[in-house]
């Protein structure tokens, strides 16, 4: 009796085996009450399955004990990252399939000057900038960076190794090749 009792409350394996022994030992039948409260799955499947027997039944898309791993699906442009695709840049959409576009009206890469990064964000090339890369850099630094460097967006230089300054005309002994911890000056001093 103790197990249809138990068994009509939807208890299987260790919980039914509970609730028989507690009623044999008490002859109380409440606690086939008491263990169905146990009945439940882990995080209660996270709403993205249903729960039967303690165990979550994934809807499509959904895996993992309770459901929280998404499936990526294709990937197309892109790789799978925790259950979701992570996108390649230029790229978008769930699976990765779908070309971003910069802007509906001069686009980054309708001239060339940049490259769409994701949805409305461009990735300008050396020499322009702008949200839609279409203001070209015009570096008023001593001759364009002195060439000693890349004019990156209104007269701002980034300098190549070995030049500093506002516009790249300032060397560095490491540049000469003689830095032996004696200050600059000094050699400077010397010839």
């Amino acid at each position: 009796e103790a197990r249809d009792v138990c068994t009509a409350n939807g208890l299987e394996t260790t919980l039914l085996n509970n609730c028989v022994f507690d009623i044999l030992a008490t002859n109380d039948t409440s606690f086939a009450d008491q263990q169905s409260l146990k009945i439940g799955c882990p995080n209660d499947c996270t709403g993205k399955g249903l729960c039967k027997n303690e165990t979550c039944t994934c809807l499509d898309g959904w895996s993992g004990d309770d459901c929280s791993i998404g499936s990526c699906g294709n990937c197309s442009r892109g790789s799978c990252v925790e259950g979701f695709c992570q996108c390649d840049i230029g790229w978008e959409g769930a699976e990765c399939d779908k070309k971003a576009t910069c802007f509906v009206v001069d686009n980054c890469t309708s001239e060339v000057h940049g490259s769409c990064k994701t949805t409305d964000v461009c990735e300008c090339n050396v020499g322009y900038t702008g949200l839609n890369c279409s203001i070209i850099t015009n570096c008023n630094n001593v001759l364009n960076c002195s060439s000693n460097g890349d004019c990156v967006d209104m007269d701002v230089c980034k300098c190549h190794t070995g030049y500093s300054g506002s516009a790249c005309n300032e060397t560095s002994c490491e540049s000469l090749g003689y830095c032996s911890g004696i200050p600059l000056i000094y050699f400077q001093n010397l010839f």
